[in-house]
């Protein structure tokens, strides 16, 4: 992060420099939102959940430039990941729009940003180009409090464990031909005749207790109000101590 910002500098510096000469060679606010993606795209993943637990009061205070969505339909970010979420998916997917310096048409004087939830706008917002240095910079800023990124293994996909597929041919008789067509309609299996056989099978040999019958993972949210909405981040103290406001 500190040597994007190195760079977006010495960009910075060629601009001015390029001012002065009366010509332009490099394009400075192209070279900031460049550094936002080479910023946020690496670390984004590691840190996502930290920055989730920083309040936008706490952001503000930190001097992130947090501002009201253009929209007041727009949704409202939650605390800081949220909002550097939306900013980063508006870049990383195009919903950018360069605006021009009323002060000097041929500069570009902010950007608007817009996240989407397929072709619905869900909120919006334009920065200045003052405001997204700043945004830059405490971004750089809090990198430095964050933790270090985790060592995790890689496996190469080659290494990865096959499960393992008996194919047999086996002769059904006219008769148990329909019955299996009948009892794959009447369960929604499709056409084929595999998943069907599959899954009589494994109903049969299950209620002979030959199979233990497979369960997937179901999992039921609560309602609102059903319970504390703090667990994934307080599960420690909610296991350890046995609190809880809702039904466990």
């Amino acid at each position: 992060m500190h040597r994007t910002l190195k760079n977006l500098e010495v960009i910075n510096a060629l601009h001015l420099h390029g001012h002065v000469e009366g010509k332009r060679e490099v394009y400075e606010v192209t070279q900031l939102v460049n550094s936002f993606l080479s910023a946020w795209a690496h670390p984004w993943e590691e840190w996502e959940r930290d920055l989730r637990c920083i309040s936008l009061e706490e952001a503000r205070e930190a001097g992130w430039p947090i501002k009201r969505p253009d929209d007041d339909r727009d949704e409202a970010p939650r605390n800081l990941g949220d909002w550097l979420k939306w900013i980063r998916n508006a870049m990383a997917h195009g919903n950018i729009r360069f605006l021009r310096d009323p002060s000097n048409p041929e500069d570009i004087g902010g950007v608007r940003l817009w996240n989407q939830r397929g072709r619905w706008r869900t909120w919006g917002i334009t920065l200045n180009i003052a405001e997204l240095q700043q945004c830059l910079k405490c971004f750089v800023d809090l990198a430095e409090q964050m933790p270090e990124p985790r060592d995790r293994s890689v496996l190469h996909i080659k290494d990865r464990p096959v499960q393992a597929v008996t194919s047999t041919t086996v002769s059904i008789p006219e008769d148990l031909t329909s019955a299996l067509a009948a009892y794959g309609h009447d369960r929604d299996l499709g056409h084929g005749l595999d998943p069907v056989v599959e899954t009589a099978l494994r109903d049969l040999l299950g209620e002979r207790g030959y199979l233990l019958p497979f369960r997937p993972l179901r999992i039921t949210p609560l309602h609102r109000d059903e319970g504390p909405t703090d667990v994934s981040l307080n599960h420690d103290r909610y296991f350890a101590a046995g609190e809880t406001s809702g039904p466990r």
